[in-house]
């Protein structure tokens, strides 16, 4: 029998700080996302990689990534990163970032655990409300 081939695709996204011949950062993130897509039968369409601080979004790859989810249609697509702190190091940014993954409809995997962020953030979200906002209708 014939092995159906996933209908998954992959954005990667690859961030380090610094941009050196010794910074071996980039190549272990690209290790672990091409083992991640490989065992989950998953097709890359594209990579973004950055050479800058995660304290800020403003970075050349980021905003084209950004661009590239906004502009085009992705059913079945999944944005991988090796950990969150790729992304962003800042509460704030994070924030924006769940919330472009809702307006794409992509969501974001994090690699290194296998998690869906986009789904613990609004898992969490929801059992806070749950727990702690009361709300009294008259």
């Amino acid at each position: 029998m014939k092995k159906k081939k996933s209908e998954m695709k992959a954005i990667l996204y690859l961030r380090s700080a610094e941009k050196t011949e010794k910074n071996s950062s980039i190549r272990r993130q690209e290790k672990k996302l091409a083992d991640y897509c490989s065992k989950h039968e998953m097709e890359v369409i594209k990579e973004f990689t950055d050479y800058a601080s995660g304290d800020t979004l403003d970075r050349p790859g980021w905003k084209q990534l950004t661009l590239f989810l906004k502009e085009s249609r992705h059913s079945n697509t999944v944005l991988l990163v090796s950990s969150f702190d790729r992304c962003t190091r800042r509460f704030s940014h994070a924030m924006e970032i769940i919330q472009l993954m809702e307006e794409t409809g992509v969501s974001l995997i994090e690699a290194e655990t296998g998690k869906d962020i986009t789904k613990l953030f609004f898992n969490n979200s929801l059992q806070f409300v749950l727990e702690n906002v009361t709300l009294k209708i008259k």
